[in-house]
Parts: structure tokens; sequence; C-alpha cells
């Protein structure tokens, strides 16, 4: 009973919060820095899959709803991709983090929704804000529903023919700057995730000294400082489009499930995504449900018996078909 009183006297303060203070925050910021009548604003919130989703589908957004000029509106670290989306929209405007979930906060509630329903040039895309519990816990219990459907259908409210467009490296020229990357015999390492947490690396640890064995050069990804690279392995930081660029030219992927690998999934390459053993999201995050992916991707939950899950991620590696399974 306290458990539940606890539970409620929480859900009561946050609806507060967003009702009278978040909400009528955002719809200021709202009309106070996106009143041109001459473009259509599209906010995005800062998940690389959401962000990817999105951009597929905005040349079709803006064919199907008669919008003449797109103004993107996300964070500094995913406008660096925009370049490859080069015809999918016409300005861009840099927000930071903070700010942007400010504007977010507009469409987490039916009052905010309704809010959101008068300004006719703004369009928001978080959809974890879009059902009535926290973390797609909803729309997770109703089968065959993935990411996508959420922006395509939801968001966006696009028809199921609406035509997905990739990301266009060839666009943007060749950004592999790590000295010493092998073509095609090179493994990046992406043992860091938010969403899908595995509680230790030592999968990798153990997997960068097989590949170095077989001849691979190995490098760890590295986003924050926080974050050390897999011991005998080099560090790289580089921005999200680099690291688009390096694995194409290096050719192979091993990571924990994150926002990353929706990224990697459209470069040439072979991959493999690490969930942990107990994962509710595995189906909801599935790649394979990423519209026209390019590479070729195993999918695999950790065990306890971690030497086999190695010779199964060597296996495909080096000769497999993953088929996105």
């Amino acid at each position: 009973m306290l458990k539940l009183l606890r539970s409620t006297i929480r859900i009561i303060c946050r609806n507060t919060s967003l009702s009278l203070i978040q909400v009528p925050k955002a719809t200021f910021l709202c009309l106070l820095n996106f009143r041109s009548k001459y473009t259509h604003y599209v906010i995005i919130c800062d998940h690389i899959g959401d962000f990817l989703i999105t951009m597929g589908y905005l040349a079709e957004y803006k064919k199907e709803k008669g919008k003449k000029h797109i103004t993107v509106c996300t964070t500094s670290n995913l406008t660096n991709l925009l370049p490859l989306y080069q015809n999918s929209f016409d300005d861009y405007i840099e927000v930071p983090s903070k700010r942007l979930y400010e504007l977010l906060a507009l469409a987490a509630t039916n009052f905010g929704t309704h809010i959101l329903g008068k300004l006719k040039n703004i369009t928001l895309i978080n959809p974890a804000d879009a059902f009535v519990e926290d973390s797609f816990q909803y729309i997770m219990r109703y089968p065959h529903v993935r990411l996508k459907d959420c922006i395509q259908y939801g968001c966006l409210q696009l028809q199921p023919t609406a035509t997905f467009i990739t990301p266009q490296s060839s666009k943007y020229g060749t950004m592999a700057k790590v000295e010493g990357v092998e073509r095609k015999r090179t493994v990046l390492l992406c043992p860091y995730a938010r969403a899908a947490v595995l509680d230790e690396i030592g999968i990798f640890t153990s997997l960068s000294k097989t590949l170095k064995k077989l001849g691979f050069m190995v490098l760890t990804n590295i986003s924050d400082s926080s974050q050390e690279p897999v011991k005998g392995t080099k560090g790289v930081s580089c921005t999200l489009a680099d690291v688009f660029s390096l694995v194409e030219t290096g050719g192979y992927v091993v990571g924990a499930r994150s926002g990353l690998l929706d990224l990697l999934v459209y470069a040439e390459c072979k991959m493999v995504a690490i969930y942990p053993e107990e994962n509710k999201y595995l189906e909801f995050f599935n790649l394979s449900q990423m519209p026209q992916i390019k590479a070729d991707v195993l999918q695999l939950k950790v065990s306890e018996d971690v030497q086999r899950d190695i010779e199964t991620i060597i296996s495909f590696l080096i000769g497999g078909d993953g088929s996105c399974r």
C-alpha cells in the first residue's frame, strides 16, 4: 500500500509539474523562438535512432503534408549528420540539450498536445512521450509495433507507402581520419550504451584478444571522458559522421545495442549487436525493423558461456551471414 501511495504521489507531482510549469514554459519558448511563417520547424529529440528514422521520412513528410520549407531543430552532435540527408530539409537550428527537452515537454500531456495542435508550423518528435506509460511500456504490449512505426504513423502521421531515404554517405566524402585504419580489416568495438547496459565489458576484452590474434586492428569508440578503451585496444573519439565513415572503411563493428548501431546499420559493414541476457526492448528496437539497412547484422543475447558467444561472433565476422537474426 505504501509503495502504491508513493507511486501515486510521484505521478501526481510529475503531471502537475508538466501541466502547470513545463507545458506553459515550452509554449512560451516555441512562440518566442519559432515564429517564422515561411518554414515548418521539425524539433527532434537527441536519440540517434529517432533522428535517423525522422530524417529518413522527412522528404516524404514535406511532400505529403505540403511543406514548402523545413527547418530541422536538434542538438549539435546530430546536426553533423545532416549532410547525409541533403535533399530532405532546407535549414537547421542547433538547440542545447536542456533547451531541447524543455521544448519537447509540450508533447508530454494531452493539455500540451492540444496546444501543439494550434501551432501549425511546429512538429515535435519524441516518441517516448507519446504514450501513457514511461519508456514505451504501453506500446510495447502491441505485437509487431516498433519504434519506426511510432515515428512514421504517430509523430509524422504518414501513410504505409511512405518512401524512406537512407543516409547518403557518398555525398559526405571520406571521413575516416584515424591513423592506421586498415581497409576491411579493422573492428570498432562499441561497449558503451545508455539503453542496453551490459553488466561488464569482459566479453569485449576477450573478443579483442581473439581478433588481434586473427590479424585485425581493434579500436574502441569513446564518446565521453568517463569511458575507457577496451584493454589492449586504441580509443577513438570522433563525430557520428566520422564513425560512420570509419566503419565503412574498416568493415566491422561489434557493440552493445545503442542508438549508434541504428546509424551504423546503414554503413556497408558486418555488425554484431550485443544485448543483455534479459532485455525487454529487444523486439521493440530490433535492428531488422530499420528500413533498407545495408549492414550484414548478427543480433546476439549474451549468455553465461562467454567463450561460446565469442566463437559465435568470430564465426560470423570471418565468414558467416547474420541476415539480421
